[in-house]
């Protein structure tokens, strides 16, 4: 797969994901979305509770899966290395969309805040997006890796000539002070 494509890859996957939390963020407060935890087709708390177990264990089966070494391992055969954190995410997105829109409203209340839009709701969503950034949300979700492989290869083989041009890899340098220039230039260009 081309540089440039893996990078365009790794964007919309990214927007993907990003769209997916907007949602997320208006599905469970009921804000601007067509179709919120509370809206649906109203049918018997049984079925409603079967139905939205299986779609969380269908998100959590998914998200487990394919963060394992093994399937990663496997994956990597199928898709480039490079756009397989990406791929994950995408993945990850799209079946949290399915989850919404095949989720069942459950007719019983089950508990009850006076307002949750306002002061838990943004508070909590602002700790998670902030916690990504704690961990690299960049690498979390797959631009990191996109970002090396389209950005970092082209540096590589224009600034450093004794990388190995036939792989284009910044880390093949020849020598030990080209292999150490191109880890300042990869920290340079991630950070």
């Amino acid at each position: 797969m081309g540089r440039f494509i893996a990078l365009l890859y790794g964007l919309a996957c990214y927007v993907v994901f990003i769209i997916t939390t907007f949602y997320a963020v208006g599905f469970v407060s009921g804000i601007a979305v067509p179709k919120t935890i509370d809206t649906g087709k109203i049918v018997p708390t049984v079925e409603a509770s079967a139905v939205n177990l299986l779609l969380i264990c269908v998100f959590a089966v998914q998200h487990s899966v394919m963060a394992r070494k093994q399937f990663k391992q496997w994956w990597t055969q199928i898709v480039p290395a490079a756009i397989e954190r990406s791929t994950y995410v995408l993945f990850s997105s799209l079946v949290l969309a399915f989850l919404f829109w095949q989720w069942r409203p459950m007719p019983a209340r089950v508990w009850q805040i006076a307002d949750p839009r306002i002061a838990m709701s943004i508070f909590g969503w602002m700790i998670a997006r902030t916690s990504t950034f704690l961990i690299n949300h960049f690498e979390v979700f797959g631009l990191h890796q996109v970002a090396n492989i389209a950005v970092i290869k082209i540096a590589c083989r224009c600034w450093h000539p004794g990388a190995d041009r036939s792989k284009g890899d910044l880390l093949n340098a020849r020598d030990e002070t080209n292999r150490k220039e191109a880890h300042v230039l990869q920290a340079a260009i991630i950070f």
